[in-house]
């Protein structure tokens, strides 16, 4: 299974009037997506499918948030933002990725088909592990 991994170059105005433009880049993560969906709850904002752009602008802004970078309201923040954009094949931590920027993901069940069948398996006593004991004091 790939996952792919959402990440933002995000450009804000400076803080000080004359300075260069704020640039930061940041993952957006799952806990970021659900305290977007409240957020966007909040402001009034509808779905992604309708309003992508207003979206993933809550999202960017919960995962800046996230990392102590940002700490405005969001009505705030958007006024902010000068640009906001995708970034494509982002590096993944020395992951291999399939050069669409998805990252494999091992799986995590081990491969168990060299295994004996769970009813082929028997305990101790004897009886198949998955038996219900009975009693032995009459």
């Amino acid at each position: 299974m790939a996952l792919q991994r959402l990440v933002f170059d995000v450009y804000l105005e400076p803080d000080v009037e004359g300075d260069p433009p704020l640039e930061h880049r940041v993952e957006v993560r799952h806990g970021d997506m659900l305290r977007g969906e409240l957020e966007c709850g909040k402001q009034g904002i509808g779905s992604p499918k309708v309003v992508p752009l207003a979206v993933t602008t809550v999202w960017v802004w919960c995962a800046l948030a996230r990392e102590g970078i940002v700490s405005v309201p969001f009505q705030e923040f958007r006024e902010k933002v000068i640009q906001l954009a995708a970034v494509k094949d982002a590096p993944h931590d020395g992951a291999m990725t399939d050069g669409n920027g998805a990252v494999e993901v091992p799986p995590t069940m081990p491969d168990l088909s060299g295994l004996p069948s769970p009813s082929l398996i028997t305990s101790e006593a004897g009886s198949p592990t998955g038996s219900t004991p009975t009693s032995t004091n009459d």
